[in-house]
């Protein structure tokens, strides 16, 4: 390797020393979606905020020398060595049935949502791709979904189907189908606008095979951001149709329906509506905080604001 040697020389009798050689610029490292989320201080409270959760709520139900509907303790009793969280109205381990809640809780919530996002994103890609008569008869029926308050709205189907867990999932998903058939369709008007897809059609591709190969994975980006983001809002749902008595029916504990049970109690024995609202706002808060870190690894103009800040770019 050879290396230029740079020497001091004079200029109108000053002396003007040699410029420093500037090092090359370090090509800014891409990192997966992932690893950004796990790297930022919110994505990583927010991940291990949900596996603390999470793995509180397998290991509980799994160690814990009561089940969930056992009714062999004192009632009303607070935390103690055989009751950590202790007991509710019946006797029974609120430890127990706060680990069951958060499971029940989580897997109609995220259940539900899917459903959402797969019925929902999928009306909106076609509407945005097809277009005409079909555009316009999808997406007036979902404005007329999206006038009525969620809550509102998942009370009605609940009611119209009865009580149940299943119940709860077909209303959270109604509630949420509008939400990204609207977000699926302005992202598919974005991309059939692009040269790419005119060049595909002219190519002889098949407009499903444009569709489904070129199209689809540019306009997935943004809905697995609003699915994260949408997660904590069916949570909530979910929990206020068991505080109604509409969703998870006892015995089977949720969260809604031992705060619902826990508020006649609150002067006697607070913990029985103190703990479970707890893990709900704990589940929550780490759903949103990697939600709202996911938007920002997958959004370039932030990713790129971010870089500069932390003087990783110039």
């Amino acid at each position: 390797m050879t290396v230029t040697q740079q020497t001091d020389h004079t200029v109108q009798g000053i002396l003007i020393p040699a410029a420093e050689p500037v090092p090359p610029e370090e090509p800014v490292r891409r990192r997966g979606v992932l690893g950004a989320v796990i790297r930022s201080p919110k994505g990583a409270a927010g991940v291990g905020m949900l596996l603390l959760v999470v793995a509180g709520a397998v290991i509980a139900a799994w160690v814990a020398p009561h089940t969930a509907t056992a009714t062999d303790g004192p009632p009303l009793t607070g935390p103690t060595a055989s009751y950590w969280l202790g007991t509710d109205n019946l006797g029974r381990d609120m430890l127990v049935r706060i680990a069951v809640g958060i499971r029940v809780s989580l897997l109609v919530s995220i259940g539900a949502t899917l459903l959402a996002a797969v019925l929902g994103g999928l009306s909106g890609l076609l509407a945005g791709f097809v277009r005409g008569r079909f555009d316009s008869v999808v997406m007036r029926w979902w404005d007329v979904v999206l006038a009525f308050p969620s809550i509102i709205l998942a009370i009605a189907v609940a009611a119209v189907l009865g009580a149940g867990v299943w119940t709860a999932v077909i209303a959270i998903a109604v509630v949420g189908m509008p939400s990204f058939a609207r977000l699926a369709r302005s992202s598919t008007l974005s991309e059939r606008t692009l040269d790419y897809v005119a060049a595909d059609l002219a190519a002889g591709a098949s407009r499903v095979g444009v569709l489904v190969r070129s199209v689809l994975p540019n306009v997935a980006g943004p809905l697995v951001v609003y699915f994260t983001i949408s997660v904590p809002h069916a949570i909530v749902l979910e929990a206020s149709l068991s505080y109604l008595g509409l969703g998870q029916q006892p015995p089977t504990p949720s969260l809604g329906g031992m705060i619902s049970a826990g508020q006649q109690y609150m002067a006697q024995a607070p913990h029985f509506i103190v703990f479970p609202s707890i893990a709900l706002f704990l589940i929550i808060v780490s759903i949103l905080l990697i939600g709202q870190r996911l938007s920002d690894a997958l959004d370039p103009s932030r990713r790129y604001r971010m870089a500069r800040r932390s003087g990783r770019t110039r």
